[in-house]
């Protein structure tokens, strides 16, 4: 089977992408759902909406993915577009902290205090 993927990315926009499953257009393929997952830190954001895309992320892709798609959110190509990253140690661990649990909340409550518990736990962020 071969997957081809087109991506076109606008700077000032929205991106378009189109899939082929074995040089068929995926939407007219039966039995084929098309999951993506688009990091892009350079369009910028507040941490806040970054942590909340990241955990409806996790949520939502499969286990085999899952690890790969962290360790993307945990350390993004341009990071220097989101505001408000955590410093120090909170900024490289709030990526293991990012499953509800009382224990993880608390160290949102202690350690990043500025980012609503809402957005973490509830997949609120507002990008797409």
């Amino acid at each position: 089977m071969k997957i081809e993927i087109i991506h076109q990315r606008d700077p000032d926009g929205e991106c378009g992408f189109s899939y082929y499953v074995d040089g068929v257009r995926a939407e007219d393929v039966p039995a084929v759902e098309i999951r993506m997952f688009s990091l892009d830190a350079g369009a910028g954001c507040s941490f806040a909406d970054w942590a909340g895309n990241a955990a409806g992320a996790i949520n939502a892709i499969s286990e085999a993915a899952k690890w790969e798609l962290r360790e993307y959110y945990a350390d993004p190509c341009g990071d220097e577009y989101i505001d408000n990253w955590p410093e120090g140690d909170a900024g490289d661990e709030w990526i293991d902290h990012i499953e509800d649990t009382p224990e993880n909340r608390a160290w949102w409550v202690e350690n990043v205090p500025d980012v609503p518990l809402e957005y973490v736990f509830n997949g609120n962020g507002d990008q797409d």
